[in-house]
C-alpha cells in the first residue's frame, strides 16, 4: 500500500522492518568502530605520554647542568648586576621570586590564633591594622596583610620570607631550529640519554 507522493522505496512493512534492521546494524558498526577508535587514540596517547615523559627527564637534567655551570659562574657570565644575559640560542639567567608570607591553613587552631592577634592589634591601633578584614568563619585572606611592613607582622607572629633568585632558561625557538635533530617518538630509542641524541 503505496500512499500517494510516496518515494521511499518501502512497498511493505517487511521492508520497512527490514531498513529498521539494517539501521540497527549499521548504529552497531558506528558504535563499534568508535569504541575501536577510542582504543587506538589511548594507545597512541600513551605512547606521546610515555615519549614525553623520557624527553621531560632529558630536559631536567639539561637545565640541571645548565644551572649548576650558572651557579658555578655567574659572577663572571652577569658581572654583578646583570640578572640575564642572551646567548645565540636563548636567555638564561636568575629571576627574583616575589617575597612570600606563610599563613596557617583555615579553620586550625593556628589561624584562630592568627585571628585573636589581628583583633587584639585592632582594638590597640584601629588606623593601623583596622583595614584587615577578618572574614566571618574567623579566617584571613594572604592578601589582607601581604602588604603590611615586616614589624607589624612581626606583632601578628608572622614573617616575610623573602624571594629567592630561580634559575631559569628561556630558549630562542626561531634559532634552535636543527634538522639533524628529529626527537619524535619513532626516531628516538627509548633508552636514549641526552648524549646519545645529541
Amino acid at each position: 500500500m503505496r500512499h500517494k507522493g510516496d518515494n521511499s522505496g518501502i512497498s511493505t512493512v517487511s521492508e520497512l522492518d527490514h531498513h529498521i534492521r539494517l539501521i540497527s546494524r549499521l548504529d552497531m558498526a558506528i558504535e563499534e568502530n568508535s569504541n575501536a577508535m577510542d582504543v587506538e587514540i589511548q594507545a597512541v596517547k600513551q605512547r606521546y605520554l610515555a615519549h614525553e615523559a623520557k624527553l621531560q627527564v632529558q630536559r631536567d637534567i639539561l637545565l640541571a647542568k645548565c644551572q649548576l655551570f650558572m651557579d658555578g659562574h655567574r659572577e663572571e657570565i652577569l658581572g654583578a648586576k646583570k640578572k640575564s644575559v642572551k646567548l645565540n640560542f636563548g636567555r638564561t639567567g636568575f629571576r627574583k621570586l616575589k617575597d612570600s608570607i606563610t599563613l596557617p591553613h583555615r579553620y586550625t587552631p593556628e589561624m584562630d590564633a592568627l585571628v585573636k592577634a589581628i583583633e587584639k592589634l585592632q582594638e590597640l591601633e584601629p588606623d593601623r591594622f583596622g583595614k584587615i578584614e577578618i572574614s566571618g568563619a574567623k579566617w584571613v585572606a594572604k592578601e589582607q596583610i601581604s602588604g603590611l611592613p615586616d614589624e607589624d607582622l612581626g606583632m601578628m607572629g608572622l614573617k616575610r620570607t623573602k624571594g629567592e633568585d630561580e634559575f631559569f632558561v628561556d630558549p630562542d625557538r626561531s634559532r634552535t631550529i636543527d634538522a639533524d635533530l628529529d626527537l619524535g617518538p619513532a626516531d628516538v630509542d627509548a633508552d636514549a640519554t641526552v648524549g646519545d641524541a645529541a
